[in-house]
C-alpha cells in the first residue's frame, strides 16, 4: 500500500496588499478554537439552554491552536479569477467582497456517499474580489487598508469556525467518520450544525458579524468594522 503525505501551508497571493494578510493573521489575539472531539458519538445531538436557544459548540470541549490549524482550513488567500466558478463548494454572495471556499462537504462529509476521500482531498481557503476590496489602487490609505483587513477578518473567522469538524476529521478520520458520522448517517446533520455559526457571522453590518470578530481580534475589531461599514 502506498502512503502519501501532504503538507499544508496558507499562500497568499494578492500582490502588494500580501502584506495586510499577513497583518491581520498576526495580529490574531485569540488564538483558542474550541473543537469537537473524533470519538463523541454524541457530537451532532442538539443542545438547548432553557429559553430552547441551541447552544452549538456546546459539546466543543478541547482546545486547538487556530495559527496551527490555519493552514489545513485556509491553505490560500487571493484574488478572484476568472476560473472560480467551476470550482469545488464555496459561499459565495453575488454582492459580497469575498468568500470562504471549501470542499469539505464532497471530501469530508458528503450526503450519499460511503467512502469519501477524506482529510487528504480538503481544498480550502479564501477569495476577495479585488474591485470591491480596494479597486486597483497600490499605496492605500489608511482608511483602506483597514477595510481590507475587515473583509480578510470576516472571512478568516468563517475557516476558524470549519476548524470545529476539520480538526476532529484530521486527528483521527477513521474514529471521525465512524463515531460522529456514524459512516455518513449523520452528514446531513453535520451539514446544518457547520452553517448554524455563518447566521451570525454573516449577519452584515450588525452587532452579531462585529462581536465574531471581536471575538479574535478584540482590540482591532471595532476599527476596521467601522471603516468598511
Amino acid at each position: 500500500m502506498k502512503i502519501y503525505e501532504r503538507r499544508f501551508e496558507t499562500h497568499i497571493s494578492l500582490g502588494v496588499h500580501t502584506c495586510l494578510a499577513q497583518d491581520v493573521i498576526e495580529e490574531i489575539e485569540n488564538d483558542t478554537m474550541m473543537v469537537f472531539r473524533p470519538d463523541d458519538e454524541d457530537a451532532l445531538e442538539e443542545v438547548a439552554d432553557e429559553s430552547g436557544a441551541l447552544l452549538i459548540n456546546e459539546r466543543a470541549t478541547s482546545p486547538a491552536s487556530i495559527r496551527e490549524w490555519l493552514p489545513v482550513v485556509c491553505q490560500f488567500i487571493r484574488w478572484e479569477s476568472q476560473y472560480d466558478e467551476a470550482i469545488g463548494e464555496c459561499d459565495k454572495k453575488t454582492d459580497a467582497a469575498a468568500y470562504y471556499r471549501s470542499n469539505a462537504k464532497e471530501v469530508l462529509w458528503p450526503e450519499g456517499e460511503i467512502h469519501p476521500a477524506g482529510p487528504g482531498a480538503l481544498v480550502a481557503g479564501i477569495v476577495l474580489m479585488q474591485e470591491k476590496c480596494v479597486g486597483y489602487a497600490i499605496d492605500l490609505t489608511e482608511q483602506q487598508c483597514s477595510r481590507l483587513k475587515w473583509v480578510l477578518a470576516h472571512e478568516l473567522v468563517h475557516a476558524f469556525h470549519a476548524m470545529r469538524f476539520v480538526v476532529p476529521a484530521f486527528l483521527n478520520w477513521q474514529t471521525f467518520w465512524e463515531k460522529v458520522l456514524a459512516e455518513g448517517a449523520r452528514c446531513q446533520a453535520l451539514r446544518i450544525n457547520a452553517d448554524y455559526p455563518r447566521l451570525f457571522l454573516d449577519d452584515y453590518g450588525n452587532e452579531n458579524e462585529l462581536g465574531e470578530v471581536t471575538d479574535f481580534w478584540p482590540s482591532q475589531a471595532k476599527k476596521w468594522f467601522d471603516a468598511w461599514h
